[in-house]
């Protein structure tokens, strides 16, 4: 249940066979594909109105391996996983800047959330009205092209 910033969260890890993810997780409860890019979503216990795991890949088009989707992004709403630092969805905003520097990426008007990078550290996080945070999104530390993807509003 740990998240490491630029690494993973639980079981999944930024750079692995996507394909690997769905034999941990099973079958994903939503999924969404076009252009090379992947999208899978579980839902705690199968259910669309509870905590969410989703998962980014992409393919790298020509290159040697272009057939293996990589995990690119991993997002979850669960308060069971945290950080070494004890961070997890539920947090308040001023105990995500102690330990991260972060940096308001964007916003969303239809749920109210604001989203929060560390770049650097290849970690995210969704930030609600209330100042606490709503869902934590794990990507490649430096990950340079890497956007926030509106996944769960």
């Amino acid at each position: 249940m740990m998240i490491t910033p630029g690494g993973g969260i639980g079981k999944i890890t930024i750079g692995e066979n996507a394909d690997s993810v769905v034999k941990v997780l099973g079958k994903p409860d939503s999924s969404d594909a076009a252009m090379g890019s992947q999208l899978m979503t579980w839902y705690d216990k199968h259910n669309a109105k509870t905590y969410q795991i989703n998962v980014f890949s992409h393919h790298n088009m020509g290159a040697t391996d272009e057939n293996i989707a990589r995990v690119k992004a991993i997002r979850i709403t669960s308060p069971a996983f945290s950080t070494s630092e004890m961070i997890h969805v539920g947090t308040p905003f001023g105990e995500l800047q102690k330990y991260f520097s972060l940096r308001k990426i964007t916003s969303t008007s239809k749920k109210e959330i604001s989203v929060y990078n560390d770049q650097k550290n290849g970690i995210a996080f969704e930030v609600a009205k209330n100042n606490s945070c709503t869902a934590i999104i794990v990507f490649a530390r430096d990950g340079g092209s890497i956007t926030y993807l509106n996944i769960g509003q």
